[in-house]
């Protein structure tokens, strides 16, 4: 079999049309993998942050439980000084 300059180029154009797709989808896919490397830094990053928000809204929960419990004292300790106003003003 003889090989004629014809069928060299068609083997050529073959060849750099199989390399070209080649790089083009080799570039496509490593670009795609950085997109997808890049979402899951970031998703990463808002479960760390939806943690934290969850652990600070705990934290204030706990804070208005206290404040409530401190204005129910108050409010009892302000009836007491009434009575023992109202104590000292009939023994007058």
């Amino acid at each position: 079999m003889q090989f004629r300059p014809e069928h060299v180029y068609t083997f050529v154009a073959f060849v750099s049309s199989v390399l070209g797709m080649w790089s083009i989808l080799s570039a496509k896919m490593t670009r795609q993998e950085n997109r997808s490397t890049v979402l899951e830094k970031d998703i990463e990053n808002l479960k760390e942050f939806k943690e934290s928000a969850n652990r600070r809204l705990d934290s204030h929960d706990e804070q208005n439980k206290a404040i409530l419990v401190l204005a129910e004292q108050v409010k009892s300790m302000g009836d007491d000084i009434r009575e023992l106003k109202r104590v000292i003003m009939k023994e007058n």
